[in-house]
Protein backbone atom coordinates (compact mmCIF):
# COMPACT_ATOMS: atom_id res chain seq x y z
CA UNK A 1 0.00 0.00 0.00
CA UNK A 2 1.36 3.21 -0.93
CA UNK A 3 2.28 6.14 1.91
CA UNK A 4 -0.60 8.28 0.55
CA UNK A 5 -2.77 5.31 0.98
CA UNK A 6 -1.92 4.03 4.79
CA UNK A 7 -2.03 8.07 5.32
CA UNK A 8 -5.83 8.10 4.13
CA UNK A 9 -7.04 4.90 5.77
CA UNK A 10 -5.12 5.80 9.30
CA UNK A 11 -6.21 9.30 9.11
CA UNK A 12 -8.78 9.04 12.17
CA UNK A 13 -6.04 7.17 14.18
CA UNK A 14 -4.20 10.46 14.46
CA UNK A 15 -0.84 8.83 14.42
CA UNK A 16 2.59 10.54 15.00
CA UNK A 17 4.53 11.97 11.82
CA UNK A 18 6.98 9.48 13.02
CA UNK A 19 4.72 6.38 12.23
CA UNK A 20 4.66 7.71 9.15
CA UNK A 21 8.46 8.57 8.26
CA UNK A 22 8.50 4.54 9.09
CA UNK A 23 6.16 3.27 6.78
CA UNK A 24 7.49 5.27 4.12
CA UNK A 25 11.08 3.90 4.79
CA UNK A 26 9.86 0.06 4.72
CA UNK A 27 7.85 0.65 1.66
CA UNK A 28 11.04 2.06 0.20
CA UNK A 29 13.43 -0.82 1.31
CA UNK A 30 10.58 -3.65 0.50
CA UNK A 31 11.76 -5.73 -2.23
CA UNK A 32 8.47 -6.34 -3.39
CA UNK A 33 7.13 -3.10 -3.08
CA UNK A 34 9.49 -1.54 -5.36
CA UNK A 35 9.71 -4.59 -7.97
CA UNK A 36 5.71 -4.13 -8.47
CA UNK A 37 5.72 -0.26 -8.47
CA UNK A 38 2.89 1.40 -10.44
CA UNK A 39 3.52 3.67 -13.36
CA UNK A 40 2.49 7.19 -12.46
CA UNK A 41 -1.09 7.47 -13.60
CA UNK A 42 -2.01 9.00 -17.12
CA UNK A 43 -4.97 10.17 -17.96
CA UNK A 44 -7.72 8.14 -18.90
CA UNK A 45 -9.95 10.94 -21.04
CA UNK A 46 -9.78 10.19 -24.54
CA UNK A 47 -12.64 12.10 -25.89
CA UNK A 48 -14.38 8.83 -27.35
CA UNK A 49 -17.28 8.25 -24.45
CA UNK A 50 -19.74 5.32 -24.18
CA UNK A 51 -22.37 5.31 -21.88
CA UNK A 52 -23.80 1.85 -23.65
CA UNK A 53 -21.90 -1.59 -23.46
CA UNK A 54 -21.01 -1.88 -26.55
CA UNK A 55 -21.21 1.58 -28.13
CA UNK A 56 -17.00 1.44 -28.29
CA UNK A 57 -14.68 -0.78 -27.85
CA UNK A 58 -10.84 -0.39 -27.86
CA UNK A 59 -8.60 -3.32 -28.99
CA UNK A 60 -4.62 -4.09 -29.26
CA UNK A 61 -2.10 -6.95 -28.75
CA UNK A 62 0.39 -7.46 -26.14
CA UNK A 63 3.06 -9.89 -26.39
CA UNK A 64 4.25 -11.46 -22.96
CA UNK A 65 8.16 -12.83 -22.65
CA UNK A 66 7.80 -15.93 -20.40
CA UNK A 67 11.58 -16.94 -20.55
CA UNK A 68 12.48 -17.65 -24.38
CA UNK A 69 8.94 -17.88 -25.35
CA UNK A 70 6.81 -15.13 -26.29
CA UNK A 71 3.00 -15.33 -26.16
CA UNK A 72 0.65 -12.88 -27.72
CA UNK A 73 -2.53 -11.76 -26.08
CA UNK A 74 -5.27 -9.84 -27.58
CA UNK A 75 -6.54 -6.89 -24.79
CA UNK A 76 -10.09 -6.06 -25.43
CA UNK A 77 -11.99 -3.12 -23.53
CA UNK A 78 -15.26 -1.77 -23.20
CA UNK A 79 -15.23 2.21 -22.71
CA UNK A 80 -18.75 2.25 -20.94
CA UNK A 81 -17.84 0.00 -18.18
CA UNK A 82 -13.89 -0.41 -18.46
CA UNK A 83 -14.20 -3.90 -17.98
CA UNK A 84 -10.78 -5.58 -19.75
CA UNK A 85 -10.89 -8.81 -21.81
CA UNK A 86 -7.73 -10.62 -22.41
CA UNK A 87 -7.84 -13.58 -24.70
CA UNK A 88 -4.27 -15.63 -25.80
CA UNK A 89 -3.23 -16.35 -29.68
CA UNK A 90 -0.66 -18.56 -31.25
CA UNK A 91 0.34 -15.30 -33.39
CA UNK A 92 -1.47 -11.78 -34.96
CA UNK A 93 -2.96 -13.14 -37.78
CA UNK A 94 -6.00 -11.63 -38.97
CA UNK A 95 -8.49 -14.74 -38.70
CA UNK A 96 -7.04 -15.37 -35.30
CA UNK A 97 -7.62 -12.34 -34.08
CA UNK A 98 -10.89 -12.09 -35.45
CA UNK A 99 -11.49 -15.51 -33.65
CA UNK A 100 -10.15 -14.03 -30.62
CA UNK A 101 -12.40 -11.21 -30.78
CA UNK A 102 -15.92 -13.22 -31.69
CA UNK A 103 -15.05 -15.25 -28.28
CA UNK A 104 -14.89 -11.68 -25.91
CA UNK A 105 -17.85 -10.89 -28.08
CA UNK A 106 -19.85 -13.82 -27.27
CA UNK A 107 -19.26 -13.75 -24.10
CA UNK A 108 -20.57 -10.01 -23.51
CA UNK A 109 -23.23 -11.47 -25.42
CA UNK A 110 -23.13 -8.07 -27.78
CA UNK A 111 -21.76 -6.91 -30.89
CA UNK A 112 -19.76 -3.65 -30.73
CA UNK A 113 -21.34 -0.67 -32.42
CA UNK A 114 -17.85 1.12 -33.35
CA UNK A 115 -14.22 0.02 -32.92
CA UNK A 116 -11.06 1.97 -32.37
CA UNK A 117 -7.69 0.29 -32.69
CA UNK A 118 -4.10 0.86 -34.37
CA UNK A 119 -3.60 0.27 -38.19
CA UNK A 120 -3.42 -3.52 -37.36
CA UNK A 121 -6.77 -3.66 -36.85
CA UNK A 122 -7.95 -1.30 -39.47
CA UNK A 123 -6.22 -3.06 -42.74
CA UNK A 124 -8.58 -4.02 -45.37
CA UNK A 125 -9.69 -7.62 -44.08
CA UNK A 126 -10.84 -6.34 -40.82
CA UNK A 127 -12.66 -3.00 -42.55
CA UNK A 128 -14.93 -5.93 -44.17
CA UNK A 129 -15.36 -8.04 -41.58
CA UNK A 130 -16.59 -4.81 -39.37
CA UNK A 131 -18.27 -3.48 -42.83
CA UNK A 132 -20.12 -7.75 -42.46
CA UNK A 133 -20.88 -7.18 -38.90
CA UNK A 134 -22.38 -3.73 -39.14
CA UNK A 135 -19.33 -2.23 -36.75
CA UNK A 136 -18.29 1.22 -37.23
CA UNK A 137 -14.34 1.50 -37.23
CA UNK A 138 -12.43 4.71 -35.80
CA UNK A 139 -8.97 4.95 -37.29
CA UNK A 140 -6.19 6.52 -35.43
CA UNK A 141 -3.61 8.53 -37.26
CA UNK A 142 -0.32 7.30 -37.55
CA UNK A 143 2.11 7.51 -34.44
CA UNK A 144 -1.23 8.72 -32.23
CA UNK A 145 -1.69 6.17 -29.58
CA UNK A 146 -3.42 8.01 -27.21
CA UNK A 147 -6.47 8.22 -27.48
CA UNK A 148 -6.54 4.23 -27.91
CA UNK A 149 -7.42 3.01 -24.13
CA UNK A 150 -6.51 -0.52 -25.12
CA UNK A 151 -2.96 1.04 -24.58
CA UNK A 152 -3.70 1.37 -21.38
CA UNK A 153 -4.92 -1.65 -20.82
CA UNK A 154 -2.10 -3.55 -22.50
CA UNK A 155 0.21 -1.90 -19.74
CA UNK A 156 -2.20 -2.39 -16.70
CA UNK A 157 -2.56 -6.19 -18.21
CA UNK A 158 1.19 -6.31 -18.90
CA UNK A 159 2.11 -5.44 -15.30
CA UNK A 160 -0.23 -7.90 -13.55
CA UNK A 161 1.40 -10.92 -15.98
CA UNK A 162 4.97 -10.02 -14.97
CA UNK A 163 3.43 -9.54 -11.03
CA UNK A 164 1.77 -13.23 -11.74
CA UNK A 165 4.62 -14.91 -13.32
CA UNK A 166 6.99 -13.83 -10.88
CA UNK A 167 4.66 -15.23 -7.85
CA UNK A 168 4.55 -18.47 -9.89
CA UNK A 169 8.32 -18.72 -10.33
CA UNK A 170 8.94 -18.00 -6.49
CA UNK A 171 6.15 -20.54 -5.37
CA UNK A 172 7.41 -22.91 -7.67
CA UNK A 173 11.26 -22.69 -6.22
CA UNK A 174 9.68 -22.80 -2.47
CA UNK A 175 7.56 -25.95 -3.35
CA UNK A 176 10.14 -28.64 -3.72
CA UNK A 177 11.28 -27.41 -0.11
CA UNK A 178 8.24 -28.18 1.25
CA UNK A 179 7.50 -31.43 -0.09
CA UNK A 180 10.69 -32.40 1.91
CA UNK A 181 9.31 -30.78 5.38
CA UNK A 182 5.79 -32.82 5.23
Amino acid sequence: MSLENFKRRTSQLQLPKSVYEKYAEVVRECEACTRHDRAPERSRVTGMRATTPGDLVFVDHVDLGIDSKTYTVLVVIDAASDIIWAGGQDNKGHELTRETMLKCFDEWALCPKALCGDSFFMEPLFKEWYAYKGIKPIELGPHTPWPNRAEAAVKLFKHHAQILITSVREQSEIEPTLGKIG
